[in-house]
């Protein structure tokens, strides 16, 4: 319900590489949801080699890194 609970519950997940919180920022890149610019933020700032990289090339990254973890499970 809360905006800033699931944006942050998504950067612990990033953090912890899991495959759901690199979903959570794809969907509001892909979606332009109003939180947009804060994902690309934290991602820019959590992958340094994404700091000068235009959105396709950061949603290819986090489309490739929820492929590669199949461990998400709760």
């Amino acid at each position: 319900e809360f905006t800033f609970v699931r944006t942050e519950s998504a950067e612990e997940l990033v953090m912890s590489d899991r495959p759901s919180g690199f979903a959570f920022l794809a969907d509001a890149i892909e979606q332009n949801r109003f939180y947009r610019q804060e994902m690309l933020q934290f991602i820019q700032g959590r992958f340094p080699e994404l700091r000068n990289a235009a959105d396709p090339a950061i949603l290819a990254f986090l489309k490739a890194r929820i492929g590669e973890a199949k461990h998400d499970q709760f």
